[in-house]
């Protein structure tokens, strides 16, 4: 049996120790963002086991049910702010083809795998990516905003459609303002609880850095 313990939303590697008859697959690396929204991990024995923080389920289309159930619940919890700073976003996010290619990494050959837990990973990491867009449209900071997949290097992308471009790549979230080139870095307080905490403490290291691109 084999376990993949998955901090989703940043770049991820795994090591592999044995375990009496079992291969035990740790986080290695520290992940670009700790944003996870609860553990993911995927059991692999004679047929594929998926448990979405406690809980364990027999197929992925069901723990991918619990996930949309517990992020919606975070999404219901945030309400927009009372001080808006208006402009235009575009958030991007990576495409399944780049989560795939640079986000998920294991220090054991990937084949191992089959397709349907592959598929969970890459979906798993989507949606929490797609949660983060979704939670800073319905923080409200912005008049408007938009979602965009892009493949590698979002730093490069340009575009006078938005006035600010926040992005993740894969040592984390950065947010940069259409006149000026360089991107900063949207840190995380990782003394926050993950889940609904951490969210929101994006959302105010994110509102608290739009406020000082408009200062400058």
């Amino acid at each position: 049996m084999s376990i993949i313990y998955i901090d989703v939303q940043g770049r991820f590697s795994y090591t592999i120790l044995a375990m009496k008859n079992e291969i035990l697959i740790k986080h290695m690396k520290k992940p670009a963002i700790s944003l996870t929204v609860f553990a993911i991990v995927v059991l692999l024995a004679g047929c594929g086991r998926y448990m979405v923080g406690s809980e364990r389920f027999h197929s992925s289309s069901d723990a991918l049910k619990k996930q949309t159930e517990i992020q919606s619940n975070i999404l219901n919890g945030i309400t927009p702010t009372n001080n808006p700073i208006h402009g235009t976003a575009l958030v991007l996010i990576p495409s399944d083809a780049e989560i795939q290619k640079n986000y998920i990494r294991f220090s054991s050959d990937p084949s191992r795998f089959g397709n349907e837990q592959t598929e969970w990973l890459i979906t798993s990491a989507r949606n929490n990516c797609q949660l983060m867009a979704d939670s800073i449209r319905k923080r409200g900071i912005f008049d408007s905003v938009s979602v965009a997949r892009h493949n590698g290097n979002p730093a490069s992308f340009t575009t006078e459609d938005y006035e600010f471009i926040i992005f993740l790549d894969v040592d984390g979230w950065y947010i940069r303002m259409k006149d000026k080139a360089r991107p900063i870095s949207l840190p995380i307080d990782k003394s926050k609880p993950v889940g609904a905490p951490r969210v929101l403490s994006f959302l105010d290291v994110l509102y608290q850095q739009v406020t000082a691109l408009r200062a400058k």
